[in-house]
C-alpha cells in the first residue's frame, strides 16, 4: 500500500470492487486510489531491472523477497446456482464456482458433510425435470442436465461404465487451494467465448484417449523466470490436467511447449505447422507481451501487420485436423508496460479473440490494481523476476487464474455432456479482408540452418552465446568488415528450402518473403548488408544492428526476392563496414541465426515489416 502522510491510502470507487476484492474495498473509504509510478528514465529502469535479476538469480530462497509472501488461498468447488457476485459469509460464487477463503488447519469444503450432496449425481426417475428442482438432505443440489458421468464417445473407458469415477473427478479436480480470489478469476475470464472446443478436450480425456497439449508464445511460456521447471505455469496447468486421473483411470496427456522467448505472433504464425502438430487438442496462446507494438502506425485501427498476423496464427490453428481448442492468455508486466492499463495488446488481440468466439485470459484484469497500489503479495518485486518474466509467486497467479477457467469447463463438461459432442461452429471468413492463410513457410534454425550454408568468407563462426542454463543461442558470428556469409534456398528437399512449399515455386520468377534472423543489440553490433546472387533478384537491403532498448535480442529482417527455379538462390550476408570510430569501439558485431522463406502474401511486405518486439529466435538479454 502507498503511505500518504502516515495514513494509510484506502479504496473510495466502487467500481474497483470487481478488480480489486470485495475485502480490499472494506479496508478504508476514506481516500482515492493512489497508483504506483513506475521509472521510465534508462538508468533507472536499469537499475530496477538488474536489482530484479539479483532477486531471481538469489540460490538462497530465504533471501528471496517473494518467498516470504504469504499469498491469501482459496478452496474451490463447483456450485449448484449460476450466480455472480453472490456474497455469503467467506466464499463468493462466479460462474460454477464458489471461492472461499481458506484458513490454516481448515477442513476441506469439499470433506464437509454438508457438501456431500455435491459428488452424489441426482437420480432423475421418471421425471428428470422434478427431479432438478428437488433438494438433497444435506443442502446442496445439482441442476439436471443430463447424467452427471454420461461423456459418450462409445469407449470401453468412457466414464460412463463408471460413475463413481466422475465423482472421483470432481473430487481431484477441486482438490488443491488456489491463489485466484472469484473477484480476479471473473475479470481474468472476461471472453468466455464458445467452449465447445474445450469440452470436447476434456471428455475424450476423461475417456482415457490420448489428448495432446501444445503451447506457443514467448520467454514466460517458455518458463523464464521461475527458478525450477516445475513452478513454470504451463508445468503447473499441466500438472493439474494430470491430476484428473489415478490408478485406475489415468489420463493420457503429451504436452509440447514450442514458445520460443520474444516471437512474436507473425513469426509463429508463418511457421506454425512447425510448432503446432496437426493433431494437437488444445493450444496455449500467449502473445500479448511480443505483439505489443504496432508494425505501420500509419495503418486503420488493429489492420496492421501484428493484428492481421495473429489472426493468421488462430485461422491456421482451428483449421488443423483435430479441430484443436485453443486458450488465448495475456501476460501482463508491470514494469514493462510502465504501468499503463490501455496501451497494451491484449485488448486488440482479445477482439480478434472474440470474432473466433475463442476463450481469454487476462492477468492484467485480474491483479492491476493490487500491483498498482503495491498491496503485499501483488508488489512488483514480489511477482516478477525482471522486466517481463514472472517469478515462482507470479508463475503461480497466472497459473491458477488458467486452472480456474479450466475448472469451470470441467464442472460446466460433466453437468452438461450432451454439449461436449456439440458440432464445432464453421469458421468465418477472415476478420481482416483477405487476410487468409493459405500459404506456407519453412524455418530453418540450429544445424538445419547450418546445412544451408553454401559457402563463408572470412572469420565466420558457429557459436553459441547462451547463459548457463538458458536457451541455446547458436548462430555464426563476424566482427570483421567485409566478411561473408552464402545462405543456400532451393525448392529441393536438400538443405535449404523444402519441399513442403506449394507448386508455385516450380515456376519461374516466384516471389517469395526471406527473413534473416539478425541479432540487435544496444551496444557491440554493426550493420549487416543483405543482396541476391545467382539463382534469384532482389533489392539489396542495409539492417541497422544497434537499437536503443536495453536487450540483446535476434530480429527478423526481410527481403522479397523473386527466385528462377530450378536454380538455388544464393543470399549473401556481409558485415557491413562502419566508420572508424565504431570499428575501434568494437561495434562491428554481426550475428546470423535463423532463415524464414514465406509465401504468405509475399506480395505484401508490409504484412511483415519487423519491429522492435519481434525475436527471431528467444535472446532477451538484459
Amino acid at each position: 500500500m502507498v503511505q500518504d502522510g502516515g495514513e494509510m491510502t484506502g479504496y473510495s470507487y466502487l467500481p474497483y470492487l470487481p478488480y480489486i476484492g470485495q475485502r480490499l474495498g472494506e479496508r478504508d473509504s476514506r481516500g482515492p486510489l493512489v497508483f504506483r509510478v513506475f521509472p521510465t528514465e534508462p538508468t533507472e529502469l536499469k537499475a530496477m531491472m538488474e536489482a530484479l535479476n539479483t532477486m531471481c538469480r538469489e540460490t538462497d530462497e530465504a533471501k528471496q523477497p517473494f518467498v516470504q509472501v504469504r499469498p491469501q488461498l482459496y478452496a474451490v468447488q463447483p456450485h449448484e446456482h449460476l450466480l455472480a457476485g453472490t456474497l455469503q459469509g467467506d466464499c463468493t460464487y462466479r460462474g460454477l464456482l464458489q471461492h472461499c477463503l481458506s484458513a490454516p488447519n481448515q477442513r476441506r469444503m469439499l470433506d464437509q458433510p454438508e457438501h456431500a450432496a455435491l459428488w452424489r449425481p441426482l437420480d432423475p426417475g421418471p421425471d428428470p425435470t422434478a427431479a432438478a428442482n428437488r433438494s438433497t438432505a444435506g443442502g446442496a443440489r445439482l441442476p439436471w442436465r443430463g447424467a452427471l458421468w454420461d461423456l459418450g464417445g462409445g469407449s470401453t473407458t468412457s466414464v460412463a461404465a463408471d460413475p463413481a469415477h466422475a465423482r472421483a473427478v470432481l473430487r481431484r479436480a477441486f482438490a488443491r487451494e488456489t491463489t485466484s480470489s472469484a473477484e480476479m478469476y471473473a475479470a481474468a475470464a472476461r471472453n468466455w467465448g464458445e467452449p465447445g472446443r474445450l469440452r470436447r478436450v476434456f471428455a475424450k480425456l476423461l475417456r482415457g484417449e490420448l489428448v495432446r497439449v501444445v503451447a506457443v508464445g514467448g520467454s514466460v511460456t517458455t518458463g523464464m523466470g521461475a527458478a525450477r521447471p516445475e513452478d513454470a505455469y504451463l508445468n503447473l496447468v499441466t500438472a493439474w490436467l494430470r491430476s484428473l486421473g489415478d490408478e485406475t483411470h489415468p489420463v493420457r496427456i503429451e504436452v509440447t511447449n514450442s514458445a520460443v522467448s520474444a516471437t512474436t505472433s507473425s513469426y509463429t504464425g508463418q511457421c506454425a505447422h512447425d510448432f503446432v502438430p496437426s493433431d494437437a487438442d488444445l493450444v496455449l496462446v500467449e502473445f500479448s507481451v511480443n505483439d505489443w507494438e504496432v508494425a505501420d502506425p500509419s495503418s486503420a485501427w488493429m489492420n496492421n501487420s501484428q493484428r492481421r498476423g495473429f489472426e493468421r496464427l488462430l485461422r491456421k490453428l482451428l483449421r488443423m485436423k483435430h479441430q484443436p481448442a485453443l486458450l488465448v492468455l495475456h501476460w501482463w508486466a508491470p514494469l514493462h508496460f510502465k504501468g499503463s492499463y490501455w496501451n497494451v495488446a491484449e485488448d486488440e488481440l482479445d477482439v480478434v479473440a472474440a470474432y473466433y468466439r475463442l476463450q481469454s485470459i487476462s492477468f492484467r484484469d485480474a491483479i492491476f490494481h493490487r500491483v498498482m497500489v503495491d498491496e503485499p503479495g501483488f508488489k512488483q518485486e514480489e511477482i516478477m523476476c525482471d522486466v517481463v518474466h514472472p517469478n515462482k509467486l507470479g508463475h503461480r497467479y497466472f497459473a491458477d487464474l488458467i486452472i480456474a477457467y479450466l475448472q469451470d469447463v470441467l464442472a460446466l463438461t460433466l453437468l452438461t455432456p450432451a454439449l461436449a459432442a456439440a458440432a464445432t461452429p464453421r469458421l468465418p471468413p477472415p476478420m481482416f479482408p483477405g487476410n487468409d492463410d493459405a500459404g506456407a513457410a519453412i524455418c530453418l534454425k540450429g544445424e538445419a540452418f547450418r546445412q544451408s550454408v553454401a559457402s563463408m568468407q572470412g572469420g565466420w563462426r558457429w557459436v553459441n552465446e547462451a547463459k548457463p542454463g538458458g536457451q541455446p543461442k547458436w548462430g555464426y558470428v563476424s566482427s570483421t568488415p567485409g566478411d561473408r556469409l552464402t545462405l543456400r534456398i532451393t525448392r529441393g528437399p536438400d538443405p535449404g528450402l523444402a519441399s513442403s512449399l506449394r507448386s508455385g515455386l516450380r515456376a519461374s520468377n516466384m516471389t517469395v518473403l526471406v527473413g534473416l534472423g539478425l541479432l540487435r543489440s544496444h551496444a557491440g553490433v554493426g550493420t549487416a548488408l543483405a543482396s541476391c546472387g545467382a539463382g534469384c533478384a532482389c533489392e539489396p537491403e542495409r539492417f541497422q544492428l544497434l537499437h536503443q532498448a536495453l536487450t540483446s535480442q535476434v530480429y527478423w529482417h526481410y527481403l522479397l526476392v523473386t527466385m528462377a527455379p530450378p536454380a538455388p538462390c544464393m543470399l549473401d550476408v556481409t558485415v557491413g563496414v562502419t566508420d572508424s570510430n565504431a570499428t575501434a569501439e568494437g561495434n562491428t558485431k554481426v550475428k546470423v541465426t535463423s532463415l524464414m522463406v514465406s509465401e504468405d502474401a509475399a506480395e505484401d511486405r508490409n504484412l511483415f515489416t519487423p519491429l522492435g518486439s519481434t525475436d527471431a529466435e528467444g535472446n532477451n538479454t538484459i
